[in-house]
């Protein structure tokens, strides 16, 4: 029996239009013109007989029977891309989006095992600052940091995170004995991004009414904990990415209380798209890592 099945062209414009929102973007990545995405879009919701997209000014949304098909056409498309990615090279690929930080201290040391157990799967890394956007470099998955409020992903906390005080081992020298947390106010304090980390481990560990005296703002944390082994200042590093330059001696830790915050780092993935196979095994191998 004959299948009712749409037009692949215009399905393919659709997904795309239906993902981006947006005919213009949608057009972009297909390489053909808005007018283009326009026609096959029309082209389907003719032979529906319903439309699938809320027109408005420069701004599209999907309707009901929108938000159905494109379940279903990005669900389809996705395991045809896997099936034929793998056909064609005997590999699947997966786009894991993830920041600098994360990636090398506790990614990469790892990566090694990951190939060793599949190596039927390209993971391609992509840097990137909004690692909650899964849109950047139509990404598979992300491992996120912040408070887990992405409303539009399935979010999965992975990694917890404490702040504890680091130091390069010169510095430490340099300033004297350091007795207590308040000899740290001392130092020049790094801080990544605002003082906001720095002021709630203050106010836990040391004397009331007690301030710092020098302060370096760094935007970027990688850079921060590099300063910091460098011998710049004492930086609020995260203590389970620093497990390796601890015991190579490039970085100690005066004082050993660690700061649990409420933020983390989380597993996203797409709540409308089932996952791959690939990407399964690799959500799932990411998943043991910190079990």
């Amino acid at each position: 029996m004959k299948r009712a099945l749409p037009p692949l062209p215009a399905l393919r414009a659709f997904e795309a239009a239906a993902r981006r929102l947006s005919f213009k973007d949608a057009a972009e990545e297909l390489s053909v013109t808005p007018t283009a995405i326009s026609y096959q879009i029309r082209r389907l919701e003719e032979e529906l007989g319903a439309a699938l997209f809320d027109r408005r000014i420069r701004q599209v949304s999907l309707t009901v029977a929108g938000e159905a098909l494109h379940r279903a056409a990005a669900e389809a498309l996705d395991r045809i891309e896997t099936e034929w990615t793998r056909l064609r090279h005997g590999r699947s690929t997966v786009v894991l989006l993830i920041g600098p930080l994360v990636a090398g201290r506790w990614l990469v040391p790892r990566l090694s095992d990951f190939w060793a157990e599949h190596p039927e799967i390209d993971l391609r890394l992509h840097h990137s600052a909004r690692t909650y956007n899964l849109d950047t470099a139509e990404a598979d998955l992300a491992i996120a940091f912040g408070d887990g409020n992405w409303p539009h992903y399935r979010v999965e906390p992975l990694i917890a995170v404490d702040y504890t005080p680091v130091m390069a081992p010169a510095l430490a020298g340099r300033h004297g004995p350091l007795i207590g947390p308040d000899d740290l106010l001392r130092l020049p304090l790094i801080h990544e991004r605002d003082r906001q980390d720095w002021d709630r481990w203050i106010a836990e560990h040391c004397s009331p009414g007690t301030t710092a005296h020098s302060h370096i703002m760094i935007e970027d944390a990688n850079v921060a904990l590099n300063a910091a082994i460098n011998g710049q200042g004492v930086a609020l590093a995260i203590t389970q990415f620093i497990h390796d330059d601890v015991a190579a001696n490039r970085l100690v830790r005066p004082f050993a209380p660690a700061m649990r915050t409420q933020r983390a780092y989380h597993l996203l993935t797409r709540p409308n798209t089932p996952m791959t196979p690939a990407v399964r095994l690799v959500y799932d191998w990411l998943k043991r890592q910190v079990g």
